[in-house]
């Protein structure tokens, strides 16, 4: 279950061993920061549903490329069509 720890941001639960933040920005635009595990997609697209019913994910950022903080990005990409967003350059084993 998400927890809000301040307005508009949310620690989400689901992600097991990640922190998986939502944030929703002053315009109504929501965005994840880091996305955890891989196999923690699915949970984490419901998660994020939970917290704001109806509306779309709009960004995913990423703050790096270990497998605990980006490794269910591509999937959650995939479900939502939000828009991938990474400083860094996405090393070829992690797929796009």
């Amino acid at each position: 279950m998400a927890e809000q720890i301040a307005p508009g941001t949310w620690w989400l639960h689901s992600a097991r061993g990640s922190n998986v933040y939502l944030i929703e920005a002053a315009d109504g635009r929501l965005a994840l920061i880091d996305t955890g595990f891989g196999a923690g997609a699915g949970s984490v697209v419901a998660e994020v549903e939970s917290v704001a019913s109806g509306r779309r994910l709009s960004h995913i950022l990423l703050t790096h490329a270990h497998f605990d903080h980006s490794g269910a990005a591509s999937e959650i990409r995939r479900q939502t069509g939000a828009t991938l967003v990474a400083g860094f350059r996405w090393p070829r084993r992690c797929g796009r």
